[in-house]
Order: structure tokens, then sequence, then C-alpha cells
């Protein structure tokens, strides 16, 4: 689940068959990050818990404050 999680946060990331959107992005990597700590032994979610990790720290730091919450907020919803 958090690899599936992580993909598509790339593919907001980037552009990759959906239009670009930060936000969106970052809202996928956040719950990579949720589902590799709540549930570590489902799905071989513990093997990306890193990467997500990366990926939300990143991206977050690139964003505006505002776009970031945005983000964050999707997540919870």
């Amino acid at each position: 689940m958090a690899g599936a999680h992580l993909a598509l946060g790339r593919f907001y990331e980037r552009g990759e068959g959906v239009s670009a959107d930060a936000a969106r992005a970052l809202k996928w990597y956040a719950l990579a990050v949720h589902f590799s700590r709540s549930r570590p032994g489902l799905f071989d979610n513990a093997a990306f818990a890193g990467r997500a990790l990366a990926a939300r720290d990143a991206l977050a730091a690139r964003m505006a404050p505002s776009s970031a919450e945005q983000g964050r907020t999707l997540a919870r919803e």
C-alpha cells in the first residue's frame, strides 16, 4: 500500500499520466509515510518508509507553505 501511494505521489509530482499537482503529490507521499509507520508489516510497507519520508520532506521544502498545508489537508481527508 505505501509503495502504491509513493508511486502516485511521483506521478503527480512529475506530471506523468496526470497533470502535475504538488499538493496532490504531497498528499500521496504523506499517506505513504502514514501507512509505512502505522502498518509496517502489511504489503511490505516498511520497505518504503525511508523513501516516502524523503520524498515528502523534499517536496514540502520546495513548496510554498500554503500549498504544503493544502497537501497535508488532502491527506487528512
